[in-house]
Protein backbone atom coordinates (compact mmCIF):
# COMPACT_ATOMS: atom_id res chain seq x y z
CA UNK A 1 0.00 0.00 0.00
CA UNK A 2 2.92 2.49 0.82
CA UNK A 3 4.20 1.67 -2.25
CA UNK A 4 1.12 2.76 -4.57
CA UNK A 5 1.13 5.33 -2.10
CA UNK A 6 4.62 6.88 -3.03
CA UNK A 7 3.48 6.28 -7.03
CA UNK A 8 0.51 8.54 -6.04
CA UNK A 9 2.41 10.91 -4.75
CA UNK A 10 5.49 11.00 -7.30
CA UNK A 11 2.38 11.38 -10.38
CA UNK A 12 0.95 14.28 -8.11
CA UNK A 13 4.31 16.24 -8.17
CA UNK A 14 5.46 15.33 -11.30
CA UNK A 15 1.79 16.88 -12.37
CA UNK A 16 2.65 19.84 -10.24
CA UNK A 17 5.35 20.42 -12.17
CA UNK A 18 4.53 20.56 -15.24
CA UNK A 19 1.56 22.58 -14.25
CA UNK A 20 3.92 24.78 -12.77
CA UNK A 21 6.71 25.18 -15.50
CA UNK A 22 4.00 25.42 -17.99
CA UNK A 23 2.10 28.55 -16.76
CA UNK A 24 5.79 29.75 -16.18
CA UNK A 25 6.21 29.56 -19.61
CA UNK A 26 3.04 30.87 -20.79
CA UNK A 27 3.89 33.89 -18.25
CA UNK A 28 7.01 34.19 -20.30
CA UNK A 29 5.64 34.37 -23.65
CA UNK A 30 3.02 37.06 -22.52
CA UNK A 31 6.23 38.86 -21.29
CA UNK A 32 8.25 38.35 -24.15
CA UNK A 33 4.68 39.01 -26.76
CA UNK A 34 5.72 43.11 -27.77
CA UNK A 35 3.07 45.45 -26.99
CA UNK A 36 2.56 46.37 -31.00
CA UNK A 37 3.25 43.53 -33.22
CA UNK A 38 2.21 43.11 -36.34
CA UNK A 39 2.41 38.74 -36.96
CA UNK A 40 3.42 35.91 -34.88
CA UNK A 41 4.16 32.25 -36.20
CA UNK A 42 4.83 30.17 -33.64
CA UNK A 43 7.98 31.36 -31.18
CA UNK A 44 8.46 34.08 -34.53
CA UNK A 45 7.12 37.56 -33.97
CA UNK A 46 7.02 40.53 -36.42
CA UNK A 47 6.78 43.79 -34.71
CA UNK A 48 5.75 47.23 -35.75
CA UNK A 49 9.51 48.15 -35.74
CA UNK A 50 10.64 45.24 -37.65
CA UNK A 51 8.35 46.47 -40.57
CA UNK A 52 8.89 50.19 -40.11
CA UNK A 53 12.59 49.57 -40.67
CA UNK A 54 12.46 46.81 -43.43
CA UNK A 55 10.15 49.70 -45.26
CA UNK A 56 12.27 52.76 -44.25
CA UNK A 57 13.69 53.44 -47.29
CA UNK A 58 10.82 54.91 -48.83
CA UNK A 59 7.27 55.63 -48.37
CA UNK A 60 4.70 52.73 -48.94
CA UNK A 61 0.69 52.82 -48.83
CA UNK A 62 -0.65 50.35 -46.61
CA UNK A 63 -1.61 48.12 -48.88
CA UNK A 64 1.92 47.36 -49.51
CA UNK A 65 2.46 46.83 -45.85
CA UNK A 66 0.10 44.77 -45.57
CA UNK A 67 1.62 42.97 -48.53
CA UNK A 68 4.88 42.76 -46.46
CA UNK A 69 3.51 42.01 -43.54
CA UNK A 70 1.63 38.62 -45.79
CA UNK A 71 4.47 37.38 -47.00
CA UNK A 72 6.46 37.38 -44.36
CA UNK A 73 3.93 35.28 -42.46
CA UNK A 74 3.71 32.82 -45.29
CA UNK A 75 7.80 32.43 -45.35
CA UNK A 76 7.52 31.80 -42.07
CA UNK A 77 4.91 28.91 -42.15
CA UNK A 78 6.86 27.36 -44.71
CA UNK A 79 9.86 27.68 -43.34
CA UNK A 80 8.46 26.20 -40.04
CA UNK A 81 7.19 23.33 -42.09
CA UNK A 82 10.22 23.05 -43.64
CA UNK A 83 11.90 22.14 -40.33
CA UNK A 84 9.48 19.82 -39.20
CA UNK A 85 9.66 17.63 -42.20
CA UNK A 86 13.87 18.70 -42.10
CA UNK A 87 14.21 19.72 -44.91
CA UNK A 88 17.23 21.51 -43.95
CA UNK A 89 19.17 18.19 -43.17
CA UNK A 90 19.07 17.19 -47.11
CA UNK A 91 22.19 17.46 -48.67
CA UNK A 92 20.71 19.50 -51.84
CA UNK A 93 19.47 21.95 -49.19
CA UNK A 94 22.87 22.02 -47.83
CA UNK A 95 24.77 22.29 -51.06
CA UNK A 96 23.03 25.74 -51.86
CA UNK A 97 23.48 27.01 -48.72
CA UNK A 98 27.11 26.16 -49.12
CA UNK A 99 27.18 27.88 -52.63
CA UNK A 100 25.07 30.74 -51.54
CA UNK A 101 27.63 31.52 -48.43
CA UNK A 102 30.35 32.24 -51.30
CA UNK A 103 28.18 33.97 -53.56
CA UNK A 104 27.18 36.43 -50.55
CA UNK A 105 30.55 36.92 -49.14
CA UNK A 106 31.72 37.88 -53.25
CA UNK A 107 29.25 40.00 -53.34
CA UNK A 108 29.72 41.53 -49.73
CA UNK A 109 33.12 41.93 -50.92
CA UNK A 110 32.99 43.44 -53.77
CA UNK A 111 30.30 46.06 -52.40
CA UNK A 112 33.06 47.16 -49.64
CA UNK A 113 36.06 47.52 -52.36
CA UNK A 114 33.49 49.81 -54.68
CA UNK A 115 32.36 52.03 -51.88
CA UNK A 116 36.13 52.43 -50.82
CA UNK A 117 37.62 53.09 -54.24
CA UNK A 118 34.22 54.87 -56.39
CA UNK A 119 34.14 58.42 -55.39
CA UNK A 120 31.45 60.51 -56.03
CA UNK A 121 31.00 61.94 -59.18
CA UNK A 122 30.64 65.62 -59.91
CA UNK A 123 28.46 67.58 -62.13
CA UNK A 124 31.34 67.85 -64.76
CA UNK A 125 31.84 64.89 -65.06
CA UNK A 126 28.77 63.48 -65.31
CA UNK A 127 28.06 66.06 -68.02
CA UNK A 128 31.21 64.75 -69.60
CA UNK A 129 30.09 61.40 -69.60
CA UNK A 130 26.67 62.50 -71.35
CA UNK A 131 28.42 64.12 -74.28
CA UNK A 132 30.98 61.22 -74.68
CA UNK A 133 28.11 58.57 -74.52
CA UNK A 134 25.03 60.75 -76.17
CA UNK A 135 24.07 58.17 -78.82
CA UNK A 136 23.51 55.58 -75.76
CA UNK A 137 20.61 58.31 -73.97
CA UNK A 138 18.67 58.31 -77.47
CA UNK A 139 15.15 58.26 -76.62
CA UNK A 140 13.80 54.94 -77.45
CA UNK A 141 9.70 55.87 -76.53
CA UNK A 142 7.93 59.10 -75.69
CA UNK A 143 8.66 60.31 -72.33
CA UNK A 144 7.62 62.68 -69.73
CA UNK A 145 9.13 64.91 -67.28
CA UNK A 146 6.75 65.34 -64.58
CA UNK A 147 5.71 65.66 -60.74
CA UNK A 148 3.59 63.22 -59.11
CA UNK A 149 2.15 63.43 -55.83
CA UNK A 150 -0.01 60.56 -54.12
CA UNK A 151 -2.37 60.67 -51.25
CA UNK A 152 -5.11 58.32 -49.35
CA UNK A 153 -7.44 60.89 -48.55
CA UNK A 154 -9.38 62.39 -51.62
CA UNK A 155 -10.16 65.90 -49.74
CA UNK A 156 -6.20 66.26 -49.22
CA UNK A 157 -5.45 65.46 -52.96
CA UNK A 158 -7.83 68.11 -54.19
CA UNK A 159 -6.34 70.96 -51.38
CA UNK A 160 -2.87 70.11 -52.53
CA UNK A 161 -3.66 70.43 -56.62
CA UNK A 162 -5.65 73.74 -55.58
CA UNK A 163 -2.47 75.00 -53.80
CA UNK A 164 -0.21 73.87 -57.19
CA UNK A 165 -2.76 75.77 -59.76
CA UNK A 166 -3.08 79.33 -57.43
CA UNK A 167 0.91 78.86 -56.67
CA UNK A 168 3.01 76.10 -57.66
CA UNK A 169 3.97 72.48 -56.48
CA UNK A 170 6.82 73.45 -54.80
CA UNK A 171 4.83 75.44 -52.55
CA UNK A 172 1.88 72.79 -52.15
CA UNK A 173 4.25 69.89 -51.27
CA UNK A 174 6.00 72.15 -48.43
CA UNK A 175 2.05 72.63 -46.96
CA UNK A 176 1.94 68.80 -46.69
CA UNK A 177 5.11 67.71 -45.95
CA UNK A 178 4.51 65.50 -42.96
CA UNK A 179 0.94 64.75 -43.55
CA UNK A 180 -0.12 61.72 -42.63
CA UNK A 181 -2.27 61.31 -45.74
CA UNK A 182 0.95 61.77 -48.41
CA UNK A 183 1.69 58.60 -49.48
CA UNK A 184 4.74 59.76 -51.57
CA UNK A 185 5.89 62.28 -54.56
CA UNK A 186 8.41 62.43 -56.96
CA UNK A 187 9.42 66.08 -58.36
CA UNK A 188 11.12 66.44 -62.15
CA UNK A 189 10.88 62.48 -62.71
CA UNK A 190 12.03 61.28 -66.51
CA UNK A 191 9.59 58.66 -67.14
CA UNK A 192 9.39 56.44 -70.49
CA UNK A 193 6.01 56.37 -71.45
CA UNK A 194 5.82 52.67 -71.51
CA UNK A 195 6.89 53.42 -67.77
CA UNK A 196 3.90 54.71 -66.71
CA UNK A 197 1.58 53.16 -64.91
CA UNK A 198 -1.29 53.02 -64.06
CA UNK A 199 -3.20 53.35 -67.05
CA UNK A 200 -5.28 56.11 -65.84
CA UNK A 201 -1.91 57.95 -64.98
CA UNK A 202 -0.87 57.66 -68.43
CA UNK A 203 -4.48 58.63 -69.74
CA UNK A 204 -3.97 61.56 -67.88
CA UNK A 205 -0.67 62.71 -69.13
CA UNK A 206 -1.77 62.37 -72.87
CA UNK A 207 -4.45 64.91 -72.13
CA UNK A 208 -2.11 67.32 -70.35
CA UNK A 209 -0.01 70.10 -72.37
CA UNK A 210 3.35 71.15 -70.69
CA UNK A 211 2.80 73.05 -67.13
CA UNK A 212 -0.67 71.55 -66.88
CA UNK A 213 -1.74 69.95 -63.64
CA UNK A 214 -4.48 66.82 -63.92
CA UNK A 215 -7.31 66.93 -61.60
CA UNK A 216 -7.61 63.98 -59.09
CA UNK A 217 -7.45 60.69 -60.32
CA UNK A 218 -8.17 57.55 -58.28
CA UNK A 219 -6.03 55.10 -59.87
CA UNK A 220 -6.55 52.40 -56.69
CA UNK A 221 -8.89 51.88 -53.94
CA UNK A 222 -8.72 54.95 -52.23
CA UNK A 223 -5.03 56.41 -53.70
CA UNK A 224 -5.58 59.98 -55.20
CA UNK A 225 -3.60 61.29 -57.15
CA UNK A 226 -1.97 64.40 -59.06
CA UNK A 227 0.12 64.42 -61.86
CA UNK A 228 1.76 67.98 -63.47
CA UNK A 229 4.01 67.61 -66.85
CA UNK A 230 6.49 69.76 -67.11
CA UNK A 231 7.55 68.72 -70.54
CA UNK A 232 6.83 65.78 -73.41
CA UNK A 233 9.59 64.44 -74.63
CA UNK A 234 9.42 62.84 -78.06
CA UNK A 235 11.02 59.53 -79.39
CA UNK A 236 14.42 59.26 -81.13
CA UNK A 237 15.77 62.49 -80.26
CA UNK A 238 18.81 63.34 -77.43
CA UNK A 239 17.33 65.08 -74.43
CA UNK A 240 18.43 67.55 -72.86
CA UNK A 241 20.97 66.34 -69.38
CA UNK A 242 19.45 67.61 -66.95
CA UNK A 243 16.40 65.57 -67.89
CA UNK A 244 17.62 62.13 -67.88
CA UNK A 245 21.01 62.41 -65.16
CA UNK A 246 19.68 60.72 -62.47
CA UNK A 247 20.08 57.86 -65.76
CA UNK A 248 23.51 59.35 -66.86
CA UNK A 249 24.20 59.14 -63.35
CA UNK A 250 23.20 55.50 -62.86
CA UNK A 251 25.39 54.61 -66.31
CA UNK A 252 28.45 56.08 -65.44
CA UNK A 253 28.43 54.05 -62.21
CA UNK A 254 28.04 50.90 -63.95
CA UNK A 255 30.27 51.84 -66.63
CA UNK A 256 32.91 52.68 -63.00
CA UNK A 257 32.29 49.61 -61.25
CA UNK A 258 32.73 47.28 -64.51
CA UNK A 259 36.24 49.14 -64.92
CA UNK A 260 37.34 49.31 -61.68
CA UNK A 261 35.78 45.27 -60.72
CA UNK A 262 37.65 44.30 -64.34
CA UNK A 263 41.00 45.46 -62.38
CA UNK A 264 40.83 44.39 -58.94
CA UNK A 265 39.38 40.68 -60.02
CA UNK A 266 42.78 40.81 -62.44
CA UNK A 267 44.85 41.70 -59.03
CA UNK A 268 43.40 38.60 -57.31
CA UNK A 269 43.89 36.59 -59.87
CA UNK A 270 47.63 37.46 -59.78
CA UNK A 271 47.59 37.09 -55.93
CA UNK A 272 45.87 33.64 -55.48
CA UNK A 273 47.66 31.75 -58.54
CA UNK A 274 44.63 31.15 -60.57
CA UNK A 275 44.30 29.90 -63.86
CA UNK A 276 42.09 28.67 -66.11
CA UNK A 277 42.72 25.36 -68.63
CA UNK A 278 42.46 25.89 -71.89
Amino acid sequence: MNYYKKQLNRVKCKTLLFLISFAFLISCDEKKKPDEYEAIVGSEILTKSDVDNALSSYKYSKLYREEYISRWVETELLYQEALSEDIVSDSIFNSIISSSRKELASALLVEKYLNENIPEATNSELENYFEENSEEFLLIDDAFLLNTVAFSNEEKAIRFRSIVVDSDWKKALSVFRGDASLIEYQNEVFKYKHDITPTELLRALNRLSNGEVSIVIETEPNIYRVVKLTKRLVKGVIPEFAYVKKLVTQRYYISKRNELLGKYLQELFTKYDASIRK
